[in-house]
């Protein structure tokens, strides 16, 4: 059964659905934001081409995308929360303000940054088995 389908966001990981379900025979339309290339979301855009290949594998394409939403959904919930208080923190202005977050930025420990750092950086493509299994850390 042919399906209209539409995918939104035209970075690595939107690009390789609409190419896997037009190999399959499904219509796509991939809608984008932006005019032009950007960087912004690269790297969620490289993870979710990955975990879409390793589940478009199964050659299920329904079952693909169920498990990919289960699979991602809290992984990107947790970096656009962080990227929101960032952004936040990041676009302080006034003087006190600006004083108040250099001074926290200044004091907070190395090891905590590194850790937030990790915990956004840090991630595995997932194998055959872990994708359909009961355990994931995607």
């Amino acid at each position: 059964m042919t399906r209209r389908i539409g995918i939104i966001g035209a970075g690595i990981g939107g690009l390789t659905a609409a190419a896997a379900l037009s190999a399959d025979g499904q219509e796509v339309v991939v809608y984008e934001q932006r005019d032009e290339p950007a960087a912004v979301g690269a790297g969620q855009g490289i993870e979710d081409a990955a975990t879409l290949a390793v589940l478009l594998r199964g050659g299920n394409i329904d079952a693909a995308l169920e498990r990919y939403s289960a699979l991602r959904r809290k992984r990107t919930t947790a970096i656009w929360r962080q990227s929101r208080v960032m952004g936040r923190v990041a676009q302080a202005s006034g003087p006190a303000a600006v004083r108040i977050r250099n001074a926290l930025l200044r004091a907070a420990p190395a090891a905590l940054t590194a850790r937030a750092a990790r915990r956004m950086q840090g991630w595995e493509p997932p194998d055959q088995r872990a994708a359909y299994g009961s355990r994931s850390s995607i």
